[in-house]
């Protein structure tokens, strides 16, 4: 059996299938580092516990991996040194921010890094927190790890290109760009195609080596499960949220490109601010108004708008979270007030950005956990752009469907 496993923010999901086109039915879960980082970093083995504990509850049922296909969270880095034993034993994911951050980005423009490399300079980006870091370390050797690197026991330095990209510090093309080529002191990772069916390393678990042919990014794992096609555009709206589709040689909508499968390239906007910012709401909310006194009152209201409620609110707020805002709720319909107002800001933002492009695209498809839990979304959207939008099913396991489908580049049938 193939164990396919996404180590996604929110939750680690695995399930196992024989062959591409076996259906995909049961699933185990356990956390992910969102509820376990510590100001965006994480213990190093952290990720390799938890594919333990996946490989474990298959083996406990009696089920045999002869191989794993893996993606996950992306722009994280881990530093292996001798000498620098307290970053080495830390694995910072995109929500960590090193405090030199802001001086850091002015210097990386200067390089015309974002130009480079095709991806927008922010915080959290690997780039920014790894030249931070290195003005620190003062020469020390290092080894940069990613993802697969942190789940072996062997060393080994094969990194799939979408998690290679990802770090912002090489070329669309996986040329290493300045200043990082600059840098002596640094052994990076060798960068493979996401389609090549290479053995990256062996996982060790009870007593038997199990080859991981793929680890690659969860973006491109969803758009793969989506079934993607050139006229297509998919709203992404989870944790986080993405605007993706096929580069056609020059920019629509997007202002940042991805690699994907058999050599082609998605146009992108990602970090559009969803479903992190509702849950800071949620909590900021909970923590100002005596009133509430869980979330459970937030969701069962968003999933309960329509489209007229949306229609007929008073602005009262501007997404994502703003914490200056003193925002004081006295009873359940000045708290559905408000979250209307708080989602209608929110959906307005991927309007602002898509209203004069819609036109380029065949489909919209939407994904994503934020979809099940404030249904009137699709709806919204959809008369504003004045163009049909489909829910794709099976949302919340898009990346394991698209790892499933990366079996047929693996000569898997």
């Amino acid at each position: 059996m193939k164990l396919l496993i996404d180590f996604g923010a929110s939750r680690i999901k695995s399930t196992v299938v024989n062959s591409v086109d076996s259906k995909i039915t049961n699933i185990f879960e356990t956390e992910g580092s969102i509820f376990n980082d510590s100001k965006g970093s994480i213990k190093l083995n952290f990720f390799k516990n938890n594919m333990i504990k996946h490989l474990d509850f298959y083996y406990k049922n009696k089920i045999k991996i002869d191989k794993i296909l893996a993606c996950g969270e992306m722009h994280c880095f881990g530093i292996e040194s001798n000498i620098d034993k307290v970053n080495s034993d830390k694995f910072y994911l995109w929500r960590f921010n090193h405090y030199k951050t802001s001086q850091t980005i002015k210097e990386l423009k200067e390089y015309d890094l974002d130009n480079k490399t095709n991806m927008s300079l922010r915080d959290g980006l690997p780039s920014v927190n790894l030249y931070s870091f290195l003005q620190d370390l003062d020469g020390i050797k290092i080894r940069l790890l990613t993802f697969p690197q942190i789940l072996f026991n062997e060393k080994t330095n094969y990194i799939n290109r979408s998690i290679g990209h990802s770090l912002g510090i090489y070329s669309i093309n996986n040329n290493l760009v300045k200043p990082f080529n600059d840098f002596n002191n640094i052994e990076y990772p060798e960068i493979v195609n996401d389609d090549d069916n290479l053995i990256l390393g062996n996982i060790e678990s009870n007593n038997h080596q199990i080859p991981l042919t793929c680890f690659i990014g969860d973006l491109q794992a969803a758009c793969l499960g989506s079934n993607l096609c050139d006229d297509d555009l998919l709203l992404n709206i989870g944790t986080g949220s993405q605007i993706i589709s096929f580069f056609q040689g020059k920019f629509s909508f997007g202002k940042e490109l991805r690699p994907y499968f058999k050599n082609n390239l998605l146009e992108c906007i990602t970090h559009i601010p969803a479903g992190r910012h509702f849950t800071n709401w949620c909590n900021h909310l909970i923590d100002i108004n005596d009133f509430i006194k869980s979330d459970k009152i937030f969701w069962e209201i968003l999933k309960n708008l329509n489209i007229n409620d949306l229609y007929n609110v008073k602005n009262l707020i501007d997404f994502p979270f703003d914490n200056k805002k003193f925002i004081s709720v006295n009873n359940n319909d000045e708290l559905k007030n408000f979250l209307t107002s708080l989602t209608k800001s929110f959906l307005d933002q991927y309007i602002s950005i898509l209203k004069n492009h819609v036109h380029h695209f065949k489909n919209i498809k939407i994904s994503g956990g934020i979809i099940d839990r404030i249904p009137v979304a699709r709806d919204y959207l959809s008369k504003n752009l004045d163009k049909e939008i489909l829910t794709l099913n099976n949302s919340g396991i898009l990346t394991l469907i698209g790892l499933k489908e990366m079996l047929s580049f693996q000569n898997e049938t």
